[in-house]
């Protein structure tokens, strides 16, 4: 139907919008749509209206997957953004509350302490042992909080992390004020 010569009414619009319903344009095509609009300069009018019509637009919403199919993207992702296959990957160039999340994440969560034997505190932690905050998970030890007290004070460590972390991140260079 060529453009200008026929008004087309709702009804028009309904039926072309079923008619391409569930259609996938090839990838041929959405690159020549992509050139096509490379360099476009667009009317504030146009922009406004773009905007407002990409509101609220959540497009998967009422798609219900099976448990299957559920299972096949979840594999599907393993180990793609994790670790050093991750853009935000640090190293050893880590803070220290990230650190410790991935020890976690390693590691899991701590449950008892190694050095009282307890499993009935409030709270457990993981302690790392040669001071270092290296990713070695052979360096880290759970202990319960009052254990990881002492075991800190034990080694001249006790509020000394964050201050080592700073003086990491800044080469050497801090200003104690």
């Amino acid at each position: 139907m060529p453009t200008g010569i026929y008004k087309r009414t709702r009804e028009h619009g309904v039926k072309i919008s079923q008619a391409i319903m569930g259609h996938r344009t090839s990838d041929e095509t959405r690159e020549k749509i992509k050139e096509s609009n490379l360099g476009k300069k667009r009317s504030e009018m146009t922009k406004m209206n773009m905007s407002i019509s990409m509101q609220g637009l959540k497009r998967h919403l009422g798609i219900k997957h099976t448990e299957e199919t559920k299972h096949k993207m979840s594999l599907s992702h393993v180990g793609l953004q994790t670790g050093e296959s991750n853009g935000s990957w640090k190293g050893d160039n880590i803070g220290y509350s990230g650190l410790h999340g991935w020890i976690r994440k390693i590691l899991g969560k701590a449950n008892n302490c190694e050095e009282c034997l307890t499993t009935k505190a409030r709270r457990y932690e993981w302690a790392n042992i040669n001071g270092e905050y290296k990713r070695e998970p052979s360096d880290w030890k759970q202990l319960c909080r009052k254990c990881h007290i002492a075991f800190d004070k034990r080694e001249g460590r006790w509020g000394d992390a964050s201050r080592k972390f700073k003086l990491r991140k800044y080469g050497g260079n801090i200003a104690i004020l």
